[in-house]
């Protein structure tokens, strides 16, 4: 898997880091985010609001759920 850092808003840590964190986005909570991610900010219409609409949850409550679901492995 993936690096981890536990540290709040850890997902900013670096590439590898963000990487598995996306990469659970896509697997486990929201099939397709990355590609609605990218076109967004390739529109230069990013927004956080964009985890919130696809998931339900903010960046940093998916963050957490992240931290969990790892530590549940």
């Amino acid at each position: 898997w993936f690096p981890l850092d536990k540290k709040p808003q850890g997902y900013k840590a670096s590439y590898q880091v963000t990487g598995g964190f996306l990469l659970w986005l896509e697997v486990e909570r929201a099939p397709g985010i990355v590609s609605k991610l990218n076109t967004a900010m390739r529109h230069k219409a990013y927004s956080p609001d964009i985890f919130k609409t696809e998931t339900g949850l903010s960046l940093d409550e998916l963050w957490d759920a992240y931290l969990q679901a790892r530590a549940e492995k």
